[in-house]
């Protein structure tokens, strides 16, 4: 019990010249913990735009759009809540959370992020079917 009251009374001393806390947002953060999820991110190299993660978003904040000759992709990271399943979902390693937190903006433009991909369509009826890249990779399986 004497030594818990030591140990409590040094830490209080060194409070005293040392502050414990930092001014966030007025300054940086102090340490951005080792498996944080944040802001989820494509790597437009490996995405193949099979919508898997459009699938598996339970808040919503991934949509898929076939768009004529194009499917668009975009995440709304203000709806994201970081749960990572878009992550483990993706059979490319195509989306990944990152350690980036700090969301906030004015400019609206900046809460989504867009991915486009050329779509293969049925020779007989004009439906599509999937994306160019998700093809290629099925050919070379």
């Amino acid at each position: 019990m004497v030594n818990g009251k030591i140990v409590l009374i040094k830490e209080a001393f060194k409070s005293l010249f040392k502050c414990v806390t930092t001014r966030y947002p007025m300054g940086p953060p102090t340490h951005v913990p080792l498996g944080l999820r944040g802001l989820p991110q494509f790597d437009e190299e490996k995405c193949i735009g099979c919508g898997a993660c459009f699938s598996s978003c339970s808040s919503k904040a991934i949509t898929m759009l076939n768009d004529g000759d194009k499917r668009i992709i975009q995440v709304y990271y203000m709806r994201c809540i970081f749960c990572g399943r878009c992550e483990e979902i993706c059979p490319e390693r195509g989306i990944k959370l990152s350690d980036k937190f700090e969301l906030a903006t004015l400019d609206g433009d900046k809460a989504f992020v867009t991915v486009s991909f050329d779509l293969v369509k049925c020779e007989r009826c004009g439906t599509p079917i999937t994306t160019t890249r998700q093809m290629e990779k099925v050919k070379e399986r």
